[in-house]
């Protein structure tokens, strides 16, 4: 990833843009369709600055490094036949031996308690929700 940060001006300008889902300071999220155009582009034969120039991007402001990261990513997802979405999300380092199964059951029961601790969240969400809504007459029944 690169070094450089964008400024506040630069986020708004980059989320302007209609082939940008989100931007911040650190990166920025394309859309499928862009990546998808920019592929397709690149099977081609144009380069990476004319398709991000063509689709409003300040290329310089970007940077070539950054492009040329994110479109080998694309590519790579591609290449291993993965939805373009998941290419940024990747966790941690791949594991090189295999869980034994002591680590299994603890990976399990911490997923259990993020889990609950969720469900108690959206439980409590509920309940404020209920207790703050309007109530509602039924229909059919009168007050005289």
């Amino acid at each position: 990833m690169s070094n450089k940060r964008f400024t506040e001006d630069e986020i708004r300008a980059l989320s302007a843009n209609e082939n940008v889902i989100k931007a911040t300071e650190k990166y920025i999220e394309y859309t499928n369709d862009f990546k998808e155009a920019v592929l397709e582009g690149s099977r081609r034969g144009k380069t990476l600055r004319m398709m991000f120039t063509e689709c409003g991007f300040d290329f310089d402001m970007i940077g070539y490094e950054r492009i040329r990261n994110a479109v080998g990513n694309w590519k790579s997802c591609k290449k291993q036949k993965r939805e373009l979405v998941n290419c940024r999300h990747r966790k941690g380092r791949t594991r090189k031996k295999p869980m034994s199964d002591e680590e299994k059951i603890a990976a399990q029961r911490k997923e259990i308690d993020r889990l609950k601790a969720e469900n108690e969240f959206l439980r409590q969400l509920r309940r404020l929700e209920r207790r703050h809504q309007p109530h509602q007459s039924t229909p059919g029944k009168s007050s005289s």
